[in-house]
């Protein structure tokens, strides 16, 4: 059996058929009173109006209803009573009003069966689908009470099986109806929320490109979307982030001058927008998926494939051009030989930075904690990096607190973070020191610092010197003056991550 629950939709739109039906009546009651006056008043003549008793009570039972039916409107309006309350006492005020129509014996004779069926029918669609027999059975009891109250009355037994047989088909048509309606309303929600978790947006529009529909991710890439406004006028936000190029191709796209897919930056994000006719209706979908992540993927690429084959051709040129120069001149062997360690180093740790990046990304970075000795770690990266510090005529200097214990941290990870730090203040210092530092921070903690005498980073770079593939220096890979890959910053703050410190 289907049972729906009453969604806060269907609640609102019985409010609303109720408050229609409540007005309707009320009109239809004061034309009904005003034609009653005005039959009493002009039609009838004074010794009628004195006689005619019944036409007074009607009068007297309108007016009540008015001031009833008033009130019951007043009771919708404030949302505060339940709407299958406010819709029963209007529907009892409705049946009160057609009994008051006749006489018991008219009643009971069938003559007023039409009218009954007005409430059992509204009470289905105001109330419920199942109340159209609660009201039919409240109507067989004010009949079954009259014959009882009523002397010489009978009951003709084929209008109670008239009346329960027309609520039956008429619940039966009703629970049909919400049935297909809470499935189209399921199947609305369901497709509404997945359109709403794509990465995109999606505007419905109609010939005249008006929206129709539209979801979150459309109002976040449009800030002027919205139901009935124009598309072609939604683009043209001034406050858009846009290229006139990628606006006009957008234009087309949308217009139906360019077919086929269209690539647009729109506010730092990357969007292949693409416009599908729906013939049927005359209308179009038009779909913006968010590309920035392929986008993004395909530059870090490109990116890593030029830096990569820029940074080894310096050390590998090098290595080479100090090796030939050993076999030419053997007296200087010892010198070449050092500088040959010196680019290997370079190389070394660029390819295991490249690997890092890659372990990183893949999550296949493991941290195992052992008892380490902070001052070993520091040792073996000073005189990996000593060599180069002493070329630039740079002091290099060690200072580890000597309240440092012996402390549960990987000396590998603890390593190539160092290492990274340090080349970086090496590279970028061009006169001057460059200072490794480990000391006690707190109960429980401690931290290691590296500070130089360089050029320093400009206030406005500092959110991004973490992002892969960033130097705060302008031009392309090619054109700068340091060397690197711009990445061991990045790998920095992720090893410390993954070992649960903070960069």
């Amino acid at each position: 059996m289907f049972m729906p629950q009453s969604t806060d939709e269907e609640i609102r739109h019985r409010r609303q058929l109720t408050d229609f039906a409540v007005k309707l009546t009320l009109l239809t009651a004061a034309v009904g009173l005003a034609l009653e006056l005005f039959f009493c008043s002009f039609v009838l003549s004074p010794d009628q109006r004195t006689l005619d008793r019944g036409l007074y009570l009607l009068m007297s039972v309108t007016t009540l209803m008015l001031g009833f039916l008033a009130i019951m409107l007043g009771m919708n309006r404030l949302k505060k009573i339940p709407h299958w309350v406010v819709s029963s006492l209007f529907l009892l005020a409705l049946i009160f009003l057609i009994l008051c129509s006749d006489t018991p014996q008219q009643l009971l004779d069938g003559r007023a069966t039409m009218f009954f069926m007005v409430p059992i029918l509204l009470s289905g669609v105001l109330v419920h689908s199942y109340a159209t027999f609660v009201f039919t059975s409240i109507v067989a009891l004010i009949f079954a009470v009259y014959t009882i109250v009523t002397p010489g009355l009978t009951q003709n037994p084929l209008t109670m099986i008239f009346f329960y047989m027309f609520s039956g088909l008429v619940s039966l048509i009703l629970r049909s109806l919400e049935k297909s309606a809470y499935q189209l309303c399921r199947a609305a929600a369901q497709s509404e929320t997945i359109l709403s978790a794509l990465q995109g947006g999606y505007i419905l529009t109609d010939r005249n490109y008006r929206i129709l529909r539209l979801n979150a991710s459309t109002s976040s890439i449009f800030p002027l979307a919205g139901i009935d406004s124009n598309l072609l006028t939604v683009i043209k936000d001034t406050k858009l982030e846009i290229t006139e190029v990628d606006l006009e191709h957008l234009t087309d796209m949308i217009a139906g001058a360019q077919a086929g897919e269209v690539k647009v930056k729109i506010s730092g994000k990357c969007y292949c927008a693409t416009n599908n006719d729906i013939p049927a209706n005359k209308e179009h979908l038009i779909f913006l998926r968010n590309i920035t992540a392929e986008v993004e993927i395909d530059r870090l690429k490109d990116t890593t494939l030029a830096m990569v084959s820029h940074e080894l051709r310096t050390p590998l040129t090098a290595i080479r051009g100090h090796a030939e120069r050993a076999l030419r001149e053997p007296l200087t062997a010892v010198s070449n030989v050092t500088r040959i360690l010196l680019n290997a180093q370079r190389l070394l740790i660029m390819v295991e930075n490249l690997l890092s990046q890659s372990r990183l990304r893949t999550g296949k970075v493991k941290n195992s904690p052992a008892p380490t000795n902070v001052e070993t770690v520091f040792r073996l990266v000073y005189s990996l990096l000593s060599s180069e510090a002493s070329e630039k005529q740079l002091e290099f200097v060690m200072d580890v607190d000597d309240g440092i214990p012996i402390i549960m941290v990987d000396a590998i990870l603890l390593q190539q973070i160092l290492t990274n730090l340090a080349n970086n203040a090496i590279k970028f210092t061009n006169r001057g020191k460059v200072v490794m530092a480990a000391s006690m921070a707190g109960e429980g903690c401690w931290q290691l610092s590296v500070t130089d005498t360089g050029l320093g980073i400009p206030m406005s770079e500092r959110t991004e010197i973490f992002k892969e593939f960033f130097q705060a220096e302008d031009g392309s890979v090619f054109d700068r003056s340091h060397q690197g890959t711009g990445i061991g910053l990045s790998i920095v703050k992720g090893l410390a991550e993954q070992m649960g410190g903070k960069l």
